[in-house]
């Protein structure tokens, strides 16, 4: 999916780092002035600079779950609302599960690493709260004990968020993969969002009694995406499936976190053994897959050197080496 066609998720690019490519959103920096206007100039500024790393951080775990569990992950975006990580993990619930899970995981350990500072010199007020953020105020002499107070206390906050069995966070795609190992996938998938809904009625209500507006705006804000889902959930069931083309070109993806195309698998009909002999052909592919590249990429380091040094620079073992690959591979567009 190219996350440039959606024009609530236009950016500029950060550039491709460890084979991923990271965009920001242009709405991002709505978030930094609303911030500055609520906190403050300096602990508004902060508080942006300590989202983005902990937001990168945490999408970025993602992509490294679903790469060492089998699947595939290529893009990140920072998004004013948390972190976009487009993601396709291996047909395995090792894979499917863990890809998601690491996302509160990391934001718990940031919360950890910077938690003795915070104890050491006493945990302001609103450190621990889900709704306050400490008033820090960022001098020269407490800058770097501000630094680490924020970095626990904002994790703290997005790592319980991000554990809420309630679309489209990190928790709802957990629980929903726990319970397709009990039920159909669809049906698994529509009683997560049935569950999300009551908690976000639950959350709305508590936020408006006790005149909580950002309680009732977060409350709101999930509510409509939990809807969305639903209906979109409904329409595919009633239409008889989608393509998988037309079935990853979701709203807002997943989590503040995600395109998991593989969630979306009609396998609903499918015995556990037959799921299971699925997910063995589909973890041989990839390993293959991973093989043939490997080897196109020695393939192509032996013929710069070749094309450097000349044919009499190769040793025995790599001229062996290229005769085997070309019988293996007699064109570069096969390896």
């Amino acid at each position: 999916m190219d996350i440039r066609q959606n024009p609530l998720l236009l950016g500029f690019s950060l550039g491709r780092w460890w084979g991923t490519n990271v965009r920001v959103s242009l709405f991002f920096p709505l978030l930094g002035v609303i911030l500055c206007a609520q906190l403050g100039l300096r602990l508004g500024l902060a508080a942006t600079a300590v989202l983005l790393v902990s937001i990168l951080f945490h999408e970025f775990c993602h992509i490294l779950a679903a790469r060492r569990t089998g699947g595939f992950g290529d893009e990140i975006m920072i998004w004013p609302l948390g972190g976009l990580a487009w993601v396709k993990p291996a047909p395995t619930f090792v894979s499917q599960f863990w890809t998601p899970a690491v996302g509160p995981l990391s934001n718990i350990l940031l919360c950890l690493c910077a938690l003795p500072a915070v104890l050491i010199n006493g945990a302001p007020v609103g450190t621990f709260s889900m709704i306050y953020v400490p008033d820090l105020s960022f001098t020269s002499e407490s800058f770097l004990r501000d630094t680490m107070t924020l970095f626990c206390s904002l994790n703290f906050k997005l790592a319980i968020l991000n554990l809420l069995p309630i679309y489209p966070l990190d928790g709802s795609q957990m629980v929903t993969v726990v319970a397709s190992q009990y039920r159909p996938r669809e049906v698994a998938r529509l009683g997560t969002l049935w569950f999300g809904l009551f908690l976000c009625i639950i959350i709305t209500a508590v936020g408006a009694t006790w005149d909580l507006s950002p309680v009732v705006f977060f409350g709101f804000l999930l509510m409509t995406l939990c809807m969305h889902e639903f209906y979109m959930l409904q329409f595919r069931q009633a239409l008889g499936g989608w393509s998988s083309e037309q079935r990853t070109e979701s709203f807002m993806g997943y989590d503040f976190s995600q395109g998991y195309a593989a969630f979306e698998d009609d396998d609903d009909d499918l015995t556990p053994h037959q799921r299971r002999q699925q997910e063995r052909a589909e973890q041989q592919r990839l390993k293959e897959q991973r093989e043939r590249e490997q080897i196109r990429q020695q393939v192509d380091e032996l013929l710069d050197k070749v094309h450097q040094q000349g044919m009499d620079s190769l040793t025995d073992a790599e001229r062996k080496f290229l005769q085997q690959a070309s019988k293996k591979y007699p064109s570069r567009g096969e390896a």
